[in-house]
Protein backbone atom coordinates (compact mmCIF):
# COMPACT_ATOMS: atom_id res chain seq x y z
CA UNK A 1 0.00 0.00 0.00
CA UNK A 2 1.24 2.97 -0.79
CA UNK A 3 1.28 6.29 1.42
CA UNK A 4 -1.33 8.09 0.31
CA UNK A 5 -3.37 5.36 0.14
CA UNK A 6 -2.75 4.80 3.83
CA UNK A 7 -3.66 8.75 4.15
CA UNK A 8 -6.07 8.64 2.23
CA UNK A 9 -8.13 5.79 4.35
CA UNK A 10 -6.80 7.42 7.79
CA UNK A 11 -7.93 10.78 6.84
CA UNK A 12 -11.37 9.11 6.88
CA UNK A 13 -11.29 7.87 10.94
CA UNK A 14 -11.35 9.58 14.03
CA UNK A 15 -7.93 11.09 14.90
CA UNK A 16 -7.90 9.72 18.51
CA UNK A 17 -8.37 6.61 17.05
CA UNK A 18 -5.45 3.72 18.65
CA UNK A 19 -3.53 2.67 15.68
CA UNK A 20 -2.54 -1.17 16.52
CA UNK A 21 -1.79 -3.89 14.70
CA UNK A 22 -4.36 -5.92 16.05
CA UNK A 23 -2.85 -5.96 19.92
CA UNK A 24 0.19 -4.14 19.76
CA UNK A 25 0.47 -0.10 19.51
CA UNK A 26 2.39 1.79 17.04
CA UNK A 27 6.17 2.52 18.40
CA UNK A 28 7.47 4.29 15.43
CA UNK A 29 7.41 4.99 12.16
CA UNK A 30 10.52 5.09 10.16
CA UNK A 31 12.15 5.79 6.06
CA UNK A 32 14.41 2.90 5.09
CA UNK A 33 15.85 1.35 2.34
CA UNK A 34 13.89 -1.03 1.30
CA UNK A 35 16.53 -3.76 1.36
CA UNK A 36 16.68 -2.90 4.96
CA UNK A 37 16.20 -5.74 7.44
CA UNK A 38 15.38 -8.17 4.17
CA UNK A 39 13.57 -7.46 1.40
CA UNK A 40 9.45 -6.54 2.06
CA UNK A 41 7.21 -8.34 0.21
CA UNK A 42 4.26 -6.22 -1.98
CA UNK A 43 1.80 -7.98 -2.65
CA UNK A 44 -0.18 -8.43 -6.03
CA UNK A 45 -3.91 -7.57 -6.07
CA UNK A 46 -6.40 -8.18 -9.04
CA UNK A 47 -9.09 -5.60 -7.77
CA UNK A 48 -11.96 -7.01 -10.26
CA UNK A 49 -12.37 -9.68 -7.49
CA UNK A 50 -13.13 -7.05 -4.64
CA UNK A 51 -14.85 -6.92 -2.24
CA UNK A 52 -13.20 -10.49 -1.90
CA UNK A 53 -10.18 -11.38 -1.40
CA UNK A 54 -7.90 -10.24 -4.13
CA UNK A 55 -4.32 -11.07 -3.42
CA UNK A 56 -3.00 -13.20 -6.57
CA UNK A 57 1.01 -13.51 -5.77
CA UNK A 58 3.57 -11.58 -4.49
CA UNK A 59 6.74 -9.57 -5.17
CA UNK A 60 9.61 -9.46 -3.32
CA UNK A 61 10.58 -5.84 -3.12
CA UNK A 62 14.93 -4.82 -2.10
CA UNK A 63 15.49 -1.40 -4.33
CA UNK A 64 14.33 2.13 -3.00
CA UNK A 65 12.88 3.09 -0.36
CA UNK A 66 9.89 1.77 2.34
CA UNK A 67 7.73 2.82 5.26
CA UNK A 68 8.87 0.56 8.62
CA UNK A 69 5.66 0.93 10.90
CA UNK A 70 7.54 -0.85 14.14
CA UNK A 71 4.69 -2.09 16.58
CA UNK A 72 5.18 -3.00 20.28
CA UNK A 73 3.09 -5.27 22.82
CA UNK A 74 2.81 -5.92 26.66
CA UNK A 75 5.59 -8.85 25.72
CA UNK A 76 7.67 -6.22 24.30
CA UNK A 77 8.00 -3.52 27.08
CA UNK A 78 8.27 -6.68 29.56
CA UNK A 79 11.18 -8.63 27.63
CA UNK A 80 12.84 -4.79 27.90
CA UNK A 81 12.84 -4.77 31.46
CA UNK A 82 9.20 -2.67 31.92
CA UNK A 83 6.52 -4.78 34.71
CA UNK A 84 4.71 -1.19 34.92
CA UNK A 85 1.47 -3.23 33.39
CA UNK A 86 -2.18 -1.61 33.81
CA UNK A 87 -5.18 -3.56 33.07
CA UNK A 88 -9.03 -2.75 31.90
CA UNK A 89 -11.96 -4.14 32.71
CA UNK A 90 -11.61 -6.43 29.81
CA UNK A 91 -8.30 -7.49 30.09
CA UNK A 92 -8.13 -8.23 33.54
CA UNK A 93 -8.57 -12.09 32.00
CA UNK A 94 -4.74 -11.91 31.05
CA UNK A 95 -3.44 -10.51 34.49
CA UNK A 96 -2.34 -14.22 35.39
CA UNK A 97 -0.47 -14.95 31.58
CA UNK A 98 1.14 -11.51 31.61
CA UNK A 99 2.59 -12.22 35.77
CA UNK A 100 3.83 -15.27 34.57
CA UNK A 101 5.85 -14.11 31.89
CA UNK A 102 6.93 -11.21 33.94
CA UNK A 103 8.55 -14.10 36.04
CA UNK A 104 9.68 -16.12 32.97
CA UNK A 105 11.66 -12.70 31.38
CA UNK A 106 13.10 -12.07 35.20
CA UNK A 107 14.59 -15.76 35.11
CA UNK A 108 15.56 -15.54 31.97
CA UNK A 109 17.31 -11.82 32.73
CA UNK A 110 19.03 -13.03 36.08
CA UNK A 111 20.44 -16.39 33.63
CA UNK A 112 21.68 -14.21 31.54
CA UNK A 113 23.75 -11.79 33.97
CA UNK A 114 25.26 -15.05 35.71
Amino acid sequence: MKVKELMEVLSKLDPELEVTDGVSSLYTVEVLPAYYDGCYTKLKQDHSLDPYYNIVGARIESEGMKVRLRFLGWEDVIADGCTDIEYTNYSEKYRMGVENFIKEMKLLNEEIRN
